[in-house]
């Protein structure tokens, strides 16, 4: 009985009221820390950098903050290595680029953690539409709808600049679809609605 008693004074010792003495600092420190960190991961993100090196038509390194971040440029596809103009396309990227500080506008991140993002040189010029308005690079329709990297391919297609000077260029895409040993299909030369920024299939 003792042992009864005992249990009983426990249990009404507990009253409602105490409940509402609970510190709730850690609590709403922790959701304010969240409303202000969310939407800087969500949104897209600006910094400059110098370039240090240059990869491909629409790939390169720049230094940020003492770090190395690659940059997958967005809306374009150069041409592949082992595909025509290839090295031009590396090489006019390189000049223009190169030991330049650029600004990086970063849409996202794809499958291989490059950075996807649309890069400007110190005179404003997007670093895009100058390898496609010389025919150096593909507007990359599945994943960007950017209406100034349509116009200029097709004036760079109208004067037969750079790959339009083929009559049949092989995009890039298709290109590492034969690479794959994978069969094209109509989808890979028709303009679907843009899915992402991903460029993951590259």
């Amino acid at each position: 009985m003792a042992i009864t008693r005992k249990k009983r004074r426990l249990s009404t010792s507990i009253r409602p009221s105490t409940l509402c003495h609970v510190d709730m600092t850690p609590f709403w420190f922790f959701s304010i820390l969240v409303l202000v960190l969310i939407p800087s991961v969500g949104g897209a993100t600006s910094f400059s950098g110098e370039v240090v090196s240059v990869v491909d038509g629409d790939t390169f390194d720049v230094e940020h903050e003492q770090v190395i971040e690659r940059i997958r440029l967005h809306g374009i596809d150069a041409p592949e290595k082992g595909q025509e103009f290839s090295r031009r396309s590396r090489q006019f990227l390189e000049t223009l680029t190169m030991k330049q500080r650029v600004t990086v506008e970063a849409k996202g991140h794809d499958k291989y953690a490059r950075t996807i993002g649309d890069v400007f040189l110190p005179d404003g010029r997007n670093i895009s539409n100058e390898l496609v308005t010389a025919g150096l690079a593909w507007w990359y329709c599945r994943y960007s709808s950017d209406a100034t990297l349509q116009q200029v391919q097709e004036d760079a297609r109208a004067a037969k600049l750079g790959i339009w000077s083929d009559p049949a260029p092989i995009p890039p895409w298709v290109y590492r679809k034969f690479q794959r040993f994978q069969v094209p299909d109509l989808s890979d030369l028709a303009c679907p609605r843009p899915t992402s920024h991903s460029h993951g299939a590259r």
